[in-house]
């Protein structure tokens, strides 16, 4: 039994270990890739490389930083021995086989400022999201207005104004702050010397 124990404690060490050091290896990869750009193996300007991450790592227009786009490059950054998956080399057999088309979407709308809800929304799928999207604006906008009117109609704080008090139980002066209200009214403070309690008002101090 104890022999087991053992050979079970080795064979869990031996596991973690390769799991923290795959994980390892794998936190390098994704550090590595984002500086891919700027390593002097890679050929193209790193202006001309984005980085998508999935399900390729990199697209390069080449020439795009002089507006003249000659050639896209679906780079993918490996290390070590690490190899392609099963969706990156979909991807590659899809490039290789030249299924890469281009392809322009326009969506016709009445104006950029007010887009006209039947053109855009063509189908019942896109007319409920463009109108829950406007509700949601509207919502969001009423919401602004009341707090604004909220903010407006809120009575300020009144100011308050430092005053020598002098204590009615030990005769020591300390500092006490009122407002004027208080100072009309009259309020109960506390003696930071003697903690006796006493009424005070204008006619106090």
């Amino acid at each position: 039994m104890e022999q087991l124990k053992a050979e079970f404690q080795n064979q869990e060490r031996v596991i973690r270990q390769k799991s923290v050091s795959a994980s390892r290896r794998t936190l390098v990869g994704k550090f590595i890739e984002r500086f891919v750009p700027f390593l002097e193996q890679v050929k193209y300007e790193p202006a001309d490389m984005h980085f998508l991450g999935s399900p390729v790592d990199y697209v390069v227009f080449k020439g795009l930083h002089e507006d003249q786009v000659t050639e896209v490059v679906f780079l993918e950054v490996k290390t070590g021995d690490s190899l392609l998956t099963k969706r990156e080399r979909s991807l590659r057999d899809a490039v290789s086989g030249g299924q890469v088309r281009w392809q322009e979407l326009r969506i016709g709308v009445a104006s950029e400022d007010n887009p006209n809800i039947a053109t855009v929304a063509s189908t019942p799928a896109l007319r409920e999201l463009y109108e829950k999207i406007e509700r949601r604006v509207l919502e969001s906008a009423s919401a602004l207005a009341f707090d604004a009117k909220s903010l407006s109609s809120a009575p300020e704080e009144e100011a308050d104004t430092e005053y020598d008090v002098t204590c009615k139980g030990c005769g020591q002066s300390f500092k006490f702050r009122f407002t004027d209200q208080e100072l009309k009214h009259g309020r109960r403070v506390k003696c930071p010397r003697c903690a006796a309690v006493g009424a005070y008002d204008l006619a106090d101090l």
